[in-house]
């Protein structure tokens, strides 16, 4: 008894008093709200980690998304640019040989030099739109290669394809043309990261 009478005279409270009695319910209410808050900590623990991880599957299905999207787009550059160099490179052997009459040299611009040109300028936009910055630079490096190639092939139907001087166009046009090629070659490369 000499226990219960120093735990009694510590709180100054007496066994079985209405002060003794609150004291038990506010420590059991106490405890109940600290179970609750740990609860409730709990679950907004679990409900945050929920959504970081909802939102990691977000970005990469949006990063593999942004992938299949640039890798489709540098596809059709390469592509297109592969059979704009074709149609030039045919166009430029027809002129510098001067076997082919001039309506002939005409037409073969008109129509199938120009529809490889629109394909490849079309492929350059798409690409543009899905690139990034420094992905635009270095594309930008082709495109201007592209671009001088397609003048000196305007310059020279405006021109009359008989009437220039095919020597100094057919080495100004290999140049420019291997240029090209190699711009779009280092595009290539550099596009590797951003579709893998």
């Amino acid at each position: 008894m000499a226990r219960h009478t120093w735990i009694v005279e510590e709180n100054g409270e007496r066994p079985g008093s209405t002060a003794a009695g609150r004291s038990g319910s506010r420590g059991s209410a106490s405890a109940a709200l600290a179970g609750a808050l740990i609860g409730a900590l709990s679950g907004l623990g679990g409900s945050v980690l929920g959504y970081i991880g909802a939102q990691s599957s977000k970005d990469a299905t949006t990063h593999a998304r942004q992938a299949d999207i640039r890798r489709a787009a540098y596809g059709d550059l390469g592509l297109h640019s592969h059979a704009f160099v074709a149609e030039l490179s045919k166009e430029a052997v027809l002129v510098v040989e001067k076997k082919t009459p001039e309506a002939e040299l005409k037409k073969q611009y008109n129509k199938e030099f120009q529809e490889a040109r629109v394909k490849v300028v079309q492929a350059e936009i798409t690409a543009r739109l899905v690139a990034t910055e420094n992905t635009r630079t270095v594309m930008d490096r082709a495109i201007t290669h592209r671009e001088r190639l397609t003048t000196m092939m305007s310059e020279a139907s405006v021109e009359g394809f008989s009437k220039i001087d095919v020597i100094k166009f057919g080495t100004d046009l290999l140049d420019t043309r291997d240029k090209y090629q190699q711009a779009m070659n280092a595009f290539l490369k550099s596009v590797d990261a951003e579709v893998i």
